[in-house]
């Protein structure tokens, strides 16, 4: 069987649900990562953390890019986590970066995964439109009817909030095709039981990705100072894996009931339906999660 292309944008560094949809990428079994760049902030950290998963995973041959610095109040929180000897001391342009990767592998289509605020993909849509329309377009983003923590109500969700106008000149672009889950799915997905364990005990990829959610469950700030703000987020279960749901989704609706919607992104960043919007592949609600969750560990936790 052939196997999916996907480019990952991801601004990992400071939730970590990136961290764990980075390792469900490199270790699908139907999914082929080109190329994985960072978005927001301060992007060459971002990419050092990234490359400590390559190198543990032995995938060092998959390229890494970095975008413009956008300041989204989004810092990178894992310092302990940033350098390693054998880390590139500078990264190509993400945009020229996922155009050539695209172009590379035409005629074949390459599926583009943003679990990121979009200005990356805003850039590349601006600055290469004529690669758009060979590209599957997949995110973790906005909010239909739930928000965090599954509660009622529609919010604006981070990735778009973060910039607005960069989510909205993305969803106006002429993607081959567009799947996205909202909050309303992504937000409830986490794993229970003695998964740091079974992280510790396993091969070197998983063993980098317990030491980056401690890392992150009790991160240390730049000046020294202890942050113990998620030390209360018991261990006997996961953080939501929010971005998780956009890597499956690369590849396949099961688990998940999809409906097409026409949805426009307003200018206070809330997602809505609209008559004039733009026809979505929408990951409503969960068929199954339970088999999701199953699934999940089964790749990641190879359980």
């Amino acid at each position: 069987m052939m196997k999916i292309p996907v480019i990952l944008d991801t601004d990992i560094g400071h939730d970590i649900d990136d961290a764990w949809a980075v390792t469900m990428l490199l270790q699908h079994p139907e999914l082929d990562p080109l190329l994985i760049t960072t978005a927001t902030g301060e992007t060459d950290r971002r990419c050092g953390i990234v490359h400590r998963l390559l190198a543990a995973a032995g995938r060092t041959d998959i390229a890494l890019a970095t975008g413009k610095p956008v300041a989204c109040n989004n810092e990178v929180i894992q310092y302990e986590l940033v350098s390693r000897d054998d880390a590139p001391s500078s990264y190509p342009d993400a945009a020229e970066a996922i155009r050539d990767a695209v172009l590379s592998h035409a005629p074949q289509r390459v599926t583009l995964v943003c679990i990121a605020p979009q200005c990356n993909v805003a850039e590349v849509v601006e600055r290469f439109p004529g690669i758009v329309p060979s590209i599957d377009f997949v995110a973790m983003e906005g909010s239909l009817e739930h928000g965090l923590d599954g509660r009622q109500g529609k919010i604006a969700e981070w990735n778009v909030k973060c910039d607005i106008a960069a989510a909205q000149k993305v969803f106006r672009a002429p993607w081959h095709s567009v799947t996205l889950t909202p909050l309303d799915t992504c937000g409830t997905v986490q794993l229970s039981g003695n998964w740091l364990e079974i992280l510790r005990r396993s091969g070197s990829l998983q063993q980098e990705l317990a030491a980056q959610y401690l890392a992150w469950l009790h991160r240390w700030d730049s000046d020294g100072v202890r942050n113990i703000r998620n030390s209360n987020i018991p261990q006997s279960r996961t953080s939501v894996l929010f971005d998780t749901v956009a890597i499956h989704l690369a590849c396949s609706h099961d688990f998940l009931e999809m409906q097409e919607m026409k949805l426009v992104i307003d200018d206070d960043g809330f997602m809505r339906e609209a008559p004039d919007g733009r026809p979505v592949n929408v990951a409503r609600s969960w068929r199954d999660l339970p088999g999701y969750r199953q699934m999940l560990e089964q790749i990641i936790l190879k359980r």
